[in-house]
């Protein structure tokens, strides 16, 4: 069974440390951090980290979204990424950023925008993501 989960406990959180290494993907995990995997059949197949600004505890920003090269192309991607914005959205973590531009987060529903540090940031409002269906229709 594929189940996306939240990070709960340091073992869990070793074992993500582990699965990164493993798959050359070296990351560096703060308290701040709010950790998302992937699992299929109690196995880490991808991870998602947002760290949660300190002094705007509505701002988040996407640091990782990873997914095992065996099983891309399945849209595990989408789905583990689909339950750590619902889970930032639930917890008042409205504005999402990610500072580089990127093709599979533009179509996903990340969009560029101008910020005061560079102009290749991409920014998703997890409450206008979750009023719209897929594909950016409208509910």
């Amino acid at each position: 069974m594929i189940i996306a989960k939240k990070v709960e406990t340091k073992k869990e959180l070793d074992y993500v440390k582990l699965f990164l290494v493993k798959n050359d993907e070296l990351f560096n995990i703060c308290k701040t951090d709010i950790v998302f995997i992937m699992e299929d059949n109690n196995q880490i197949i991808g991870a998602a980290i947002c760290n949660i600004e300190t002094q705007n505890y509505t701002r988040g920003l996407l640091k990782l979204l990873f997914i095992a090269k065996n099983k891309r192309n399945k849209r595990y991607g989408d789905g583990l990424l689909r339950a750590l914005l619902n889970y930032c959205d639930i917890h008042g973590i409205k504005d999402i950023y990610f500072e580089e531009i990127d093709e599979y987060l533009i179509n996903f529903g990340f969009f560029p925008i101008d910020s005061l540090n560079s102009n290749n940031t991409l920014y998703l409002n997890t409450e206008k993501f979750f009023s719209q269906k897929c594909c950016n229709r409208e509910s």
